[in-house]
């Protein structure tokens, strides 16, 4: 899930990222599969609104979460070290997405749709229980979600800065063409179509749209809960540099005010929430690499408001809807601003962007005047199974984790993901442990624990069985012509497969189980490409061969297939041996007569 590069063609579409997004949010249907438009659960209001607004009908809101309806734009004019969204802040990788270019008026229409459908609960729950990529105890758990009637709360555009972006990100930019003429129009015109969509939703009562501090628990489901009366939230995320042009804040806000003139601003609330990615300058300028090292040593504490790219964005935004609402104090009810901490510490487990002291945001938000919303952005780093994931993930961005003790401590240069997890566990309960989070000028490669190769015993003898595992596409393509290929580092198993051995089919996500199984009859080394994925002008990846009699396949991979945790098997690449201990298990779920 992702973000982003916003892009425009010259006719004015914008560019959205493809999610296959139905009303569950996950996978598409049939009607919808042009759809950008997904239902989600977003935690963005944060706990305090849990706690006051949807205790008053669900008691305790652990866990729970307003639905937004979202559509993802592509990109960002920022490139945050620490973003979550660091595989798509480039042109190489964003157009390696699926991606869909929609005009304004077609993703008005595609949130006026997705409206409608979900205020049909029945409708919700036929297309869950048609989803053929759900097991059956992801489509009972959906579905008991899905009971809860939990009200919704925003229409959200998401993205880096989906308002505006600059020349380094828009595709088939015209360099003669101010930005302006390129990308606020659209948005005005989205606002337009939508405020009378949404007006004729409302007329057909098609929805109950309550404020946060209503006896809304009373109304029947939908409910949209808003900050505005009788107003549905358009949540826009910004981090504001192009706001800081005040030309640009004039335009934009001055179109609102003209549509609002027009009565063409009747159903909506355009909310900007504004993401600040550092408390001071030095800050700001640490999180985009652009000031290494930051430490304690050399930070500079002091809260300049006229050196921090984004105080001046946040300040444009504010006086031009205090203008606006002197001419009109209705305008008020059309516009708002929340304010979000881009990044923070993660207290309760002791860890800290660079040192404790860093990231003062009271004193930010004291000198501008506002409250900062309760939304946690944590850096997302935890001790759990999936540790080694996410120290990948930020090291490829350059970041550098250190574990500190007092004399003691442990880097990710020098030690290992186990070690680290040691050294977390025998010191966390110290008063003096902290766990510190910090860029470097270059990507570190962290070290991985050596794998101990398990001596395996593979009979000379007896029928043996093994799983090759494969895309869709390419497992698909090996069935048709009873054929498999596997790259030359599995050569010691090929050479151990014998005639009449069982081979069984994994087919990877988005199927993710065994659809079928085959006799083997035999080997043979090929160089020549022949699978989709390769190049037919090079040597083929898989040249060590596979052939085999197709003896079962499932006719519904999807529907069919067995999920492999249910076998207890271990598989990890192209050919895996499977262990006699294990073979009752796959004779017993595909019926194999051996």
């Amino acid at each position: 899930m992702n973000k982003k590069l916003f892009g425009r063609d010259s006719d004015m579409r914008s560019t959205f990222l493809k999610y296959d997004p139905c009303v569950t949010g996950q996978y598409c249907t049939v009607e919808c599969k042009d759809c950008m438009v997904s239902l989600i659960s977003d935690r963005f209001l944060g706990e305090k609104f849990a706690k006051e607004v949807l205790s008053k009908k669900f008691g305790n809101t652990k866990n729970l979460f307003t639905y937004v309806l979202i559509a993802d734009t592509i990109g960002c004019n920022l490139n945050c070290w620490f973003c979550y969204a660091w595989k798509y802040l480039n042109m190489n990788d964003a157009q390696k997405i699926k991606t869909c270019f929609l005009s304004a008026e077609e993703l008005a229409e595609q949130f006026a749709c997705k409206i409608k459908k979900t205020a049909d609960l029945n409708h919700i729950k036929s297309q869950i229980k048609e989803k053929i990529k759900y097991t059956d105890q992801e489509r009972e758990k959906i579905l008991r979600h899905v009971d809860m009637n939990l009200p919704f709360s925003r229409i959200r555009i998401s993205g880096g800065e989906p308002l505006f972006s600059n020349s380094h990100v828009l595709q088939n930019y015209k360099e003669s063409e101010d930005l302006i003429t390129q990308t606020i129009p659209y948005w005005i015109d989205f606002f337009e179509a939508l405020d009378g969509m949404v007006g004729q939703i409302k007329h057909d009562r098609l929805i109950n749209i309550a404020t946060f501090d209503s006896n809304w628990q009373n109304l029947e489901y939908p409910v949209w809960l808003t900050e505005a009366d009788d107003r549905i939230m358009i949540r826009f995320d910004t981090n504001g540099l192009i706001f800081g042009n005040n030309k640009y804040t004039e335009f934009f806000y001055s179109e609102l005010f003209r549509l609002f003139k027009e009565n063409k601003l009747n159903n909506i609330n355009i909310q900007i929430d504004y993401s600040f990615k550092g408390s001071t300058t030095k800050e700001y300028k640490w999180s985009q690499k652009k000031d290494l090292p930051t430490t304690s040593d050399n930070n500079d504490k002091k809260v300049d408001l006229v050196t921090h790219p984004q105080v001046k964005g946040y300040t444009n935004i504010i006086n031009n809807i205090a203008e606006l609402t002197k001419k009109d104090k209705n305008f008020k009810n059309c516009v708002s601003v929340t304010v979000e901490k881009g990044i923070d510490h993660d207290r309760n487990n002791k860890l800290w962007l660079y040192y404790p002291q860093a990231l003062d945001w009271y004193k930010l938000s004291s000198n501008l005047g506002f409250v900062f919303s309760d939304v946690e952005n944590r850096f997302d780093l935890s001790f759990h199974w999936n540790f080694s994931a996410k120290v990948y993930r930020y090291t490829k961005r350059g970041g550098m984790i250190k574990l500190l003790d007092g004399s003691e401590n442990v880097d990710v240069n020098s030690a290992s993901i186990a070690e680290m997890t040691d050294f977390r566990r025998e010191h966390i309960s110290s008063d003096m442990y902290m766990t510190l989070v910090y860029p470097v000028d270059h990507p570190i490669k962290v070290p991985k624990k050596p794998q101990i190769k398990r001596q395996m015993q593979i009979s000379a003898s007896e029928q043996n069985f093994w799983i090759i595992t494969g895309s869709e596409e390419n497992l698909r393509y090996g069935v048709k012509h009873s054929l498999w290929g596997v790259g030359k580092k599995y050569e010691e198993l090929w050479t151990q497969l014998k005639k009449d051995d069982f081979v069984f089919f994994y087919c990877t996500r988005p199927v993710s189980g065994i659809v079928g199984y085959a006799k083997f009859t035999h080997t043979k080394f090929d160089p020549k490409p022949l699978w989709p994925n390769e190049n037919p002008e090079k040597e083929s990846k898989y040249p060590l061969r596979i052939n085999f009699e197709t003896t079962y396949i499932t006719q519904d991979w999807h529907r069919e297939r067995i999920p492999i945790y249910e076998t207890g098997i271990s598989y990890y690449g192209g050919l895996n041996y499977v262990e006699p201990d294990k073979k009752q298990v796959l004779v017993k779920k595909l019926k194999v007569d051996v």
